[in-house]
Order: structure tokens, then sequence, then C-alpha cells
């Protein structure tokens, strides 16, 4: 038998169902309700599973949108750009600093872009404090095509012990994807397409022939 408070429901819905539209709203509502406890019953509502990224090898070049790459090795160390870690709000003590080589397509990229990104909590800061190109100590060179280079990519560190072994990053990728912004086509920003595990080697070629 209904409860009071059912049958007052019921008497003050009378008047609505008396219309078309109080009678879609009803109607409306209750699909709604059912729909909405049919998905949460089915687990419809629960987080998507993440989607594991494919594993790939250090010393492979692959395409990245932008430019071509090839993720060498790494380094942690306090004996390059030493001066400049005192400038690192924080203080850093060391660097991290992965080899990187890196070709152009067929234009001319101004700006290397962030190829591989650290694990969370490791590295100070979102994005590397420098680039640098192996080959002369330029600070954020430009890469030419037909002309691929070696860079050094710096993060500077708290702690060198916070760098895990085996070192493992998220290579990225630049889309080229429309812009509503600027009204064109141009790249976009860096998502992760695949995971590497980067060797460790503390006698990188070039890092230390200049002084920087």
């Amino acid at each position: 038998m209904p409860t009071t408070a059912a049958r007052g429901t019921w008497s003050s819905l009378r008047p609505s169902l008396r219309t078309w539209w109080g009678r879609y709203v009803v109607v409306s509502c209750t699909a709604i309700v059912v729909l909405v406890g049919a998905v949460v019953a089915a687990g419809g509502l629960r987080s998507a599973e993440a989607v594991p990224l494919p594993e790939w090898q250090a010393g492979e070049q692959h395409d990245l949108g932008e430019v071509e790459a090839t993720v060498l090795d790494h380094m942690v160390t306090d004996d390059v750009r030493a001066d400049y870690l005192e400038y690192v709000d924080g203080p850093a003590v060391a660097w991290l600093v992965v080899r990187v080589e890196v070709a152009a397509h067929e234009e001319t990229v101004e700006f290397v872009p962030e190829v591989v990104a650290p694990p969370e909590g490791v590295v100070m800061g979102d994005e590397p404090e420098t680039v640098v190109a192996l080959q002369d100590g330029t600070t954020g060179p430009a890469i030419h095509p037909g002309l691929p280079q070696q860079v050094a990519y710096f993060w500077p560190l708290r702690d060198p012990r916070d760098v895990p072994d085996p070192l493992r990053m998220d290579v990225l990728v630049r889309p080229w994807a429309f812009s509503p912004t600027s009204n064109r086509y141009t790249w976009g920003q860096e998502e992760p397409a695949a995971r590497i595990t980067i060797p460790r080697n503390d006698t990188m070629p070039g890092l230390f022939e200049e002084e920087w």
C-alpha cells in the first residue's frame, strides 16, 4: 500500500500529468533514472583503465612529429655546467643529462622540442633547464635538414639519488594539428608516445670537451 508521502507526491504530480509537457517531463526523468541505474550496475561509470605505452629501445630512431630522434643514454653529474646549478631555485646539486640525436625533416627547427620526460618527482621543474649541442656547446641550437645533431637535455636535481636505476622515461611526440587560436595547422603540445629505458653512461662523448 502506498505510504502517505508517496500518495502526496503522486497527488502533486497529477496536475502536471494533465498536460502533454508534464507527461513528457515525467517520462523523460524516469527514463534517465532507469538508464543511469543500468549503467552504474554494469560498471559503465568506472574510469577507463589507461592503455599502457609501447616499449621502445634506446638507440632506435623514431619520428616524433617535428623531429626524428634517437634517445641514446644518460648521466648524473655536477661536473658540467656546475656554475649554473646555483641559479636554479631549489637549490639544485646536480644535473640529470640525457643525450639524444635529433634530426629535422624538410624545414629547420629553430627550437629543439622536448622529446623525453623524466618520471614524476625525480627532477626539479616541468621542463629541462637547458638543451645544449654537444658538438660546440651551443645552448638551444637550431636543427637543420640533413644535419642531425647530438644534444643534451639538462634537468636539475635536488638529490642525485632520486634518479632511479634503471631510468625509464616517456618519449614525447608533437602532433600536427589545427589550432583554433591561430586558425592554422601547427605543431601541438607534446604527448607521451612510448616508454624507454635509458642506459647510464658516465663518459658521455662531447660533454667534457668544451668548457662552458
